[in-house]
């Protein structure tokens, strides 16, 4: 049987991987300045490669998600303290209030 120093090693890369993986960041101060961005899609892979590091970018703001279930859109939404969450790709690409779109869609769905 293992000793408790023997799974040390592997209780670190299980917290490392909570950090990183389901606890979300904490936020920093934005400047005034900052890109407001629209995500299209709330795939997992949004949450990753964008939504956790936008969240420690001064200069990045998610202002919207947008996705075609809008209850996958409002969870990330609140997860990540976003305005607002949508279930229509179009209302987000129409809005005046966002400088910069995140596409995270698989890619037979772009075409639309």
């Amino acid at each position: 049987m293992a000793s408790p120093k023997d799974l040390m090693p592997a209780f670190v890369t299980i917290r490392r991987f909570w950090r990183r993986m389901v606890v979300p960041p904490k936020p920093v101060e934005k400047d005034d300045g900052a890109l407001r961005f629209g995500v299209l899609g709330a795939d997992p892979i949004a949450e990753v490669c964008f939504l956790k590091p936008a969240k420690l970018h001064p200069d990045v703001f998610v202002e919207s998600i947008a996705a075609t279930d809008k209850k996958e859109a409002e969870k990330l939404a609140t997860k990540y303290g976003i305005r607002q969450a949508l279930g229509d790709y179009q209302l987000l690409i129409d809005d005046d209030r966002i400088t910069a779109l995140y596409i995270c869609v698989p890619e037979h769905e772009r075409f639309e």
